[in-house]
């Protein structure tokens, strides 16, 4: 395992007058759940040519950089809960959003399959990650719930067992028979086809786990908490982190090029760091105010970065 931790806890997301705030910061412990699914980066399954990415806010905007297109956000519309996760369409010409209620949004030619938007919860939606044909996708929330819609099919989780720390991410294997499940302590779960190759439960941790993406022959992983430490397992190969100088705002998800030579990770501010064989195509720093309705009393952060 190659690793770089922070000196520092990274400082908490602010700004976010809502409930959907804790479920950032990880405030909320998870509470037992069992999921009720209905058939089942950061890194996405990419089966196109794509020399660029996606930024999601926490008010739905989108932000494209390089050769990826904007297809549509919910900016300027009313949101119930804050977007916290975003995927793309194997094809590239598309991509979904969806939000801590479980509510779930379509752009360019993602098909909407079904959501938890309006239905109880016991916890907050935290991530979303599709089946390798993108006629499907699964959502997964804090206590380890996970919700499977249009092909994707259901291999197990972690609703009503009892966690240290709330999950984070949901990363499906390369071809789609599994998934993993990381929570913030850097423990990981491997549900279907998906492998365990190691983690951080149990260790010393300046900052929560807050990403985590897949190599692409599914034999490895990397974890990426608050700080910009990046810690590998498997056959994933360490690029670089920021862990001995971490970003002003806090890492959010972190994406894996196609060649799985390298990575890349957003901060909150909309800043973008790119390691191994990743291109820096651009960021957004500083986002605008929002115009999401009153959610935010602040700039909304940037909650997710989706590319190759």
């Amino acid at each position: 395992m190659d690793s770089r931790r922070i000196r520092r806890r990274s400082p908490l997301l602010t700004g976010m007058a809502m409930s959907g705030l804790a479920v950032m910061m990880f405030l909320v412990p998870p509470t037992s759940a069992t999921a009720a699914p209905t058939i089942s980066s950061a890194f996405e399954p990419v089966s196109t040519s794509l020399n660029g990415y996606w930024l999601a806010a926490a008010d739905g905007s989108v932000y494209n950089f390089g050769s990826a297109a904007n297809f549509g956000s919910m900016a300027g519309k009313p949101l119930a809960q804050p977007v916290l996760d975003m995927a793309a369409t194997p094809t590239n010409h598309g991509y979904w959003l969806v939000a801590s209620d479980g509510g779930v949004f379509t752009f360019g030619d993602a098909r909407f399959y079904g959501s938890m938007g309006g239905k109880p919860l016991r916890d907050s939606m935290i991530s979303i990650t599709t089946t390798l044909d993108g006629q499907g996708y699964w959502l997964a929330s804090h206590d380890g719930g996970v919700f499977a819609y249009g092909d994707a099919a259901f291999y197990g989780s972690l609703g009503g067992t009892p966690l240290n720390k709330p999950v984070t991410d949901i990363v499906a294997t390369p071809d789609g028979g599994g998934y993993w499940l990381v929570a913030a302590d850097g423990g990981v779960f491997a549900f279907g086809d998906a492998k365990f190759y190691g983690s951080l439960a149990g260790g010393r941790l300046y900052a929560d786990i807050n990403g985590m993406a897949t190599t692409p022959d599914g034999r490895g992983y990397w974890l990426v908490d608050a700080g910009g430490g990046v810690f590998s397992f498997g056959d994933a190969q360490f690029y670089g982190s920021t862990g001995n100088a971490p970003p002003a705002t806090p890492v959010f998800h972190m994406a894996a090029t196609a060649s799985g030579s390298g990575y890349r990770f957003v901060t909150t501010d909309g800043s973008v760091f790119d390691f191994g064989d990743a291109t820096f195509y651009g960021s957004h720093p500083s986002p605008p105010p929002s115009r999401a309705g009153g959610l935010f009393t602040s700039a909304p952060p940037i909650v997710s970065i989706v590319g190759s």
